[in-house]
């Protein structure tokens, strides 16, 4: 298992993000007909003109008509997207329990109120007291969010026999609903993935 950081937590799942992004949308690029793609998106739109148009005037036969031919673009669309989407599921599959492995949480199961968190090269010592743990003698209580171990922050939970820690990627400067403004990685990189997907799907000119 790799267990080193290499720049810096936000830094380095940003990098992954942009890379496995990059790659993902090179092979839409490579295995997809992008003019016929355009080709087909547009048609779509507009068949979904012409739809609206033929539904303020009541011509239903009109309508079916055009929502056939939508779901045959639809189907052709799919048809295109099957192959870059295989791939993509593969290298996602690959790559992310790579960086899991080196931000991902860690979990500590306690034996007799006891346990051990290693983190790197760093063994700490883990012992549950009434209201909260112990880490190397010192007290927290639960839940308790960025503890600084090891040159990182920690959000710390305790779940039955189980301490988790989740290790803290990056602080935002705004919140996120159902999130707030402290991420692990696997939300840094959905939030890093969106964003670089609109860039280079746009860069590389991919409609699909």
């Amino acid at each position: 298992m790799i267990n080193m950081a290499f720049i810096s937590p936000s830094f380095d799942v940003l990098a992954f993000s942009f890379f496995i992004i990059l790659v993902i949308n090179i092979f839409y690029k490579i295995l997809v007909n992008q003019a016929d793609a355009k080709q087909s998106k547009d048609r779509m739109k507009e068949i979904n003109d012409q739809m609206k148009q033929e539904q303020k005037k009541g011509n239903t036969e009109k309508v079916n008509k055009l929502l056939s031919e939508l779901m045959q673009e639809n189907s052709r669309l799919m048809k295109m997207s099957l192959k870059p989407m295989i791939v993509s599921f593969v290298i996602i599959l690959l790559a992310l329990p790579w960086i899991s492995d080196i931000y991902g949480d860690k979990t500590v199961k306690l034996n007799d109120n006891k346990g051990e968190l290693k983190i790197d090269d760093k063994v700490y010592v883990i012992q549950k007291t009434d209201n909260g743990i112990e880490i190397d003698g010192v007290a927290y209580q639960l839940p308790q969010n960025g503890v600084e171990l090891n040159g990182a922050k920690w959000n710390i939970e305790l779940s039955g026999n189980e301490v988790k820690f989740s290790r803290v990627v990056v602080y935002l400067p705004f919140s996120l609903p159902f999130v707030g403004n402290d991420l692990g990685w696997l939300g840094w990189y959905f939030v890093t993935a969106i964003l670089f997907m609109i860039v280079t799907r746009k860069f590389l000119k991919i409609y699909l």
